[in-house]
């Protein structure tokens, strides 16, 4: 079943006992709200597999083999298409694009401006802060005339706000059928650390079975007695959000 932003707040909502959510207080509304993006960071941990991935179409121009993809974006999925439908070679390597003419068109000179044939991805910090990256995505050769290129890519979360409740309220971007069995119990795990939970602590351990299933789902937790929650207590830190820190 697919779960909206809205169903997922009402959810934990009631968790912390409050069945009214329009009139919940402004400290766990925003607890809530925080939950959710911290469980789609650790889906994100998980892979591609756990994480919707979105079409990014990116123009090509003439002469230039390097572009900065918007910072929203995270990873690059294979393939990689021109918009006629051609696939890219995906290098591995810096050292395999900057030999690409010798290694790969037997020449040594540098590589003429044609269709693109191959393209690396490189990540870069910017600006932004200690843990921002940047990504670039280099093609070669460098095009002789505008083009398309087609990307799969996985962008970084949703920092979903109070707006994201009204209306239409958006879907996480995770495949439908992890929903209920994966994003929703880790939502409810994570509401658990809010104080206003102690009220319902009776459902705590139907609430921590429910995660460590979906950890185990997504390859994130040890499943031998006596290590789950080491390792889930550990993944929650790593994936709260900084707005929450």
């Amino acid at each position: 079943m697919s779960l909206t932003i809205r169903d997922l707040y009402n959810d934990g909502m009631a968790l912390l006992g409050i069945y009214n959510p329009d009139y919940a207080p402004q400290t766990a509304r925003d607890h809530v709200l925080n939950d959710i993006t911290a469980a789609l960071q650790i889906m994100q941990l998980a892979g591609e597999d756990f994480y919707a991935r979105e079409e990014l179409e990116l123009g090509l121009l003439p002469g230039i083999d390097a572009y900065d993809l918007p910072e929203r974006v995270q990873q690059i999925l294979e393939p990689a298409r021109l918009a006629g439908g051609r696939s890219l070679m995906g290098l591995r390597t810096r050292s395999e694009l900057d030999n690409f003419g010798s290694v790969f068109l037997g020449s040594y000179d540098q590589i003429p401006n044609g269709s693109p044939l191959a393209y690396f991805v490189e990540t870069l910090r910017d600006d932004a802060g200690a843990d921002a990256t940047q990504i670039k995505l280099h093609v070669t050769p460098a095009p002789a005339e505008s083009d398309q290129i087609m990307l799969n890519v996985i962008n970084d979360p949703p920092l979903y706000t109070a707006a994201d409740l009204c209306g239409n309220s958006p879907t996480p971007p995770v495949p439908h059928k992890y929903h209920e069995s994966i994003l929703q119990p880790i939502v409810r795990m994570n509401v658990t650390t809010c104080d206003l939970y102690a009220r319902n602590r009776a459902g705590f351990p139907m609430i921590e079975q429910g995660y460590l299933k979906a950890l185990t789902l997504l390859g994130l937790a040890d499943p031998r007695p006596g290590n789950p929650d080491t390792v889930s207590n550990e993944l929650k830190a790593q994936a709260q959000p900084k707005a929450a820190q």
